[in-house]
């Protein structure tokens, strides 16, 4: 049987496994924003979206220097256009950015974001910020890993 598990140890300090963790994130609200200036963005609209987890909760590795790379879990043409886009918490904190300037396809309210290997510093952190939940954790193992 062979097992897709990978582990990396850093000497005493610290022992990581992945694909440990993959975390799914929904677009809460969104909004565009135009440049007045044509040389800046070639005039496209950069896409700022606010997902339902942020640094309060999943995202606290962020504030660690851990870097997440959104990946859109929905059917778009392959020829779509990408805008620059920002995703961001649901706290309106000004420290709440999860990803800045990141080509993206135009999103929807609903459409889902994936993060893949989000393991170290991502459940340990989270807080009752607000009115916010900590999220939920559903547990899965592939056919193949069991």
């Amino acid at each position: 049987m062979t097992c897709s598990l990978k582990y990396v140890c850093q000497g005493l300090c610290r022992c990581s496994a992945w694909p440990v963790l993959i975390l799914s994130v929904s677009v809460i609200s969104h909004f565009h924003v135009y440049f007045a200036d044509v040389e800046m963005l070639a005039s496209k609209p950069l896409f700022i979206y606010y997902m339902n987890d942020g640094i309060y909760g999943s995202f606290a590795c962020k504030l660690c220097d851990f870097t997440v790379v959104p990946q859109v879990h929905k059917n778009y043409k392959a020829d779509a256009p990408l805008f620059m886009s920002s995703l961001w918490g649901p706290s309106c904190d000004g420290l709440d950015q999860v990803v800045d300037h990141y080509l993206l396809p135009e999103l929807d309210v609903g459409d889902w974001i994936i993060f893949e290997n989000m393991g170290a510093f991502t459940l340990g952190e989270p807080s009752d910020f607000s009115e916010f939940q900590k999220p939920p954790v559903f547990c899965f193992i592939s056919i193949s890993d069991w």
